[in-house]
């Protein structure tokens, strides 16, 4: 059996393999994801009781809003992904698939153009995690530990959230996307868990985005 040796290598060779692996480190599959830590507002118990909501800039149902499952109605309650985006705290979107929902996502189009108006850029997502409708039903259902975000296909980030109930709230970082079109595609995946007390289905009640706490 032949062994290759660097230092016989001729030195086109050398050259070529140096800037394939360099290539290589700098692939964004190569890069490690982003590890972001979700933050707490000051008064979640009064923003649960006032059913309001804070920030500026919602994920409208015709921004090809999707998820990929849901769990199906029961009387009047629905579980379908628009519940995240109907200003409602009351309502949930609730994964159907069997178990934890490991794997389950929603995703959407984010219109740059539309977050630009006031001069900024609004890449703060604020979130209601879990079933909020009142404290027993959020503590019954299984609420989102970390989702892993990814945009146009190419993973983007960990984003790890607190185990409470009212708004939460954590930054990405769209830099890198601004100059290459006035849409990109992100994607929530649930890729761990808070157990509920009852019910295994994921649910998530509200997300928008706003430009600051």
């Amino acid at each position: 059996m032949s062994v290759f040796k660097f230092k016989n290598f001729h030195p086109l060779q050398k050259k070529l393999l140096y800037w394939v692996i360099l290539l290589g480190l700098k692939s964004p599959t190569a890069h490690a994801l982003l590890e972001i830590e979700a933050k707490t507002v000051d008064e979640p118990t009064s923003i649960v009781q006032e059913n309001t909501l804070r920030g500026c800039c919602g994920i409208a149902p015709d921004h090809n809003l999707r998820a990929s499952s849901f769990l199906p109605s029961q009387g009047k309650n629905t579980y379908e992904i628009y519940n995240i985006v109907d200003d409602d705290l009351t309502t949930a979107w609730n994964e159907g698939q069997e178990g934890y929902g490991i794997g389950e996502y929603f995703e959407f189009d984010y219109e740059f153009e539309q977050s630009t108006g006031w001069g900024g850029y609004c890449d703060q997502v604020w979130i209601a995690n879990g079933y909020q409708k009142s404290p027993e039903i959020w503590a019954k259902n299984s609420r989102v530990k970390t989702f892993l975000v990814s945009i146009e296909d190419q993973p983007f980030a960990k984003v790890n959230l607190k185990d409470v109930r009212g708004e939460q709230y954590f930054s990405l970082s769209f830099g890198r996307w601004m100059g290459k079109k006035t849409a990109v595609r992100i994607k929530f995946e649930i890729n761990n868990v808070y157990p509920g007390k009852q019910w295994k289905d994921v649910a998530v009640s509200e997300m928008y985005f706003g430009c600051g706490p």
